[in-house]
């Protein structure tokens, strides 16, 4: 009996988190459609395509703290209140050291990065502001996914909702009032990231601290660092693409590309709500002998309402 209750409110958390995942995700990821209308308005299609190898290149630097968010997320869930503030910390001094000395080797040869990943030198100060975002970026995405495993969906929500928020509002209207509607891009986008960081924080009050556990790290490198070639190799299969297109033709046809792969990429926001939620989930109740039975069925059911949904558009 206790093991159905325990079943049940698995479920119910599964479903009322992937709503709320899913809603967010698709309020922050609904950016990207408003600017597939609206940036060609403003910006030549090679401008177009730097943003793209730039929106690329920061899901790279994501990898530069090697996953160690994967690995705090291995032990959070199930540590006593003060050890996650260890963990959680340690992940997050490991996250800003690695960052800031990647941004600062970034700034010092910005030059020669500029011209192997943009290849064009009028775009260097454009490069620059793009090393303040993806600082910024890979700072906001640990601590929003911090709220996954605190099992905080709602301010999850909020703070990703303020990040979407500012970054469309600020990059559309800045890619409309400056001479460089490209840097007026970049500059919403520096300008979300960090805004978005900053209401985080405070949201996350008591839940940081600025230490550094060595141990603790040890024990999450260990197992975050296999994790990082898996990670590099699926981002390689689904972004390679685009440089292989920027060595061998131009920054318009990477901008035409871009503009085609994001208008592809929306029937996958239907699932962003699931993934979100079920790798907490699974992380909390991994132990418990209904977990297996419970995700199974949980995503046939999944598969057959995506099926459905083909279907039925198959059909229209």
């Amino acid at each position: 009996m206790g093991r159905d209750r325990s079943g049940l409110r698995m479920i119910r958390q599964l479903v009322g988190h992937s709503a709320v995942y899913t809603a967010a995700s698709l309020l922050s990821r609904g950016t990207v459609l408003i600017w597939l209308i609206v940036l060609p308005r403003f910006m030549p299609a090679a401008d177009y395509g730097v943003l793209g190898l730039v929106m690329t290149t920061a899901a790279f630097v994501n990898l530069i703290p090697l996953e160690v968010g994967q690995g705090m997320a291995r032990y959070y869930p199930g540590a006593a209140t003060r050890e996650k503030t260890e963990w959680a910390s340690t992940a997050w001094g490991f996250t800003l050291v690695t960052l800031g000395l990647a941004a600062l080797m970034a700034v010092a040869f910005s030059s020669s990065f500029n011209r192997r990943l943009l290849g064009d030198e009028r775009y260097l100060a454009d490069f620059r502001i793009a090393v303040a975002y993806f600082t910024l970026n890979t700072s906001f995405l640990f601590v929003q996914n911090l709220f996954r495993w605190e099992f905080r969906p709602r301010d999850y929500a909020s703070v990703t909702v303020v990040f979407a928020l500012v970054t469309l509002v600020l990059s559309i209207g800045l890619a409309g009032t400056l001479p460089n509607p490209l840097a007026g891009v970049l500059a919403g986008l520096v300008a979300g990231a960090g805004i978005g960081l900053v209401f985080a924080m405070v949201r996350l009050r008591g839940a940081i601290e600025w230490k550094i556990d060595l141990e603790k790290l040890r024990r999450m490198l260990r197992f975050s660092l296999p994790l990082v070639p898996a990670s590099l190799a699926l981002l390689l299969s689904t972004y390679a693409s685009r440089f292989i297109l920027n060595d061998l033709l131009t920054l318009t046809d990477v901008g035409l590309f871009t503009w085609a792969s994001q208008l592809a990429s929306i029937p996958g926001l239907m699932l962003v709500g699931v993934q979100g939620a079920v790798t907490p989930l699974v992380i909390k109740h991994h132990a418990e002998p209904g977990t297996p039975v419970l995700l199974a069925r949980g995503l046939e059911t999944v598969l057959a309402g995506g099926l459905w949904v083909c279907v039925a558009l198959g059909r229209t």
